[in-house]
């Protein structure tokens, strides 16, 4: 099953930070953190189940996004279901070789509500031969 979601929420960006950094993580947290990544496939071209994007812009936190747990044997996790709506702008890249890479934010510290949406350069990212989802 292939579902859409961010992969943290900020809550449990903060709980990883201090999970995986012990004494340093509130050095770390009295600045801005931010969860990014660099998505690629392991062999190119990619033609089945690219990666898809969704535009920040075209979502209602309100209405489409959920966090859930991922319960693991060793940890549980936050993550966020995204509930589809026709108004949302999908995006993925073509064909994207092994050598082409996405960079994205899942989760940043800045937000001071649940959803709360910040921009920044990296959402929008948007290469010339990326096609549009719908």
């Amino acid at each position: 099953n292939i579902v859409a979601h961010v992969d943290a929420t900020s809550d449990d960006l903060i709980r990883q930070i201090v999970r995986r950094h012990g004494d340093d993580a509130e050095r770390l947290l009295r600045g801005r953190c931010q969860y990014i990544t660099i998505w690629k496939p392991l062999r190119g071209p990619l033609h089945d189940y690219p990666l898809a994007l969704c535009d920040f812009r075209s979502l209602d936190a309100d209405k489409d996004l959920e966090p859930q747990d991922i319960v693991d044997r060793d940890e549980v996790l936050e993550n966020v279901h995204v509930y589809h709506r026709p108004e949302h702008q999908w995006y993925y890249l073509s064909g994207q070789q092994d050598c082409e890479a996405l960079v994205f934010r899942q989760a940043d510290t800045a937000a001071k509500k649940f959803g709360e949406l910040t921009t920044s350069p990296i959402e929008l990212i948007a290469e010339q031969n990326s096609n549009g989802l719908g």
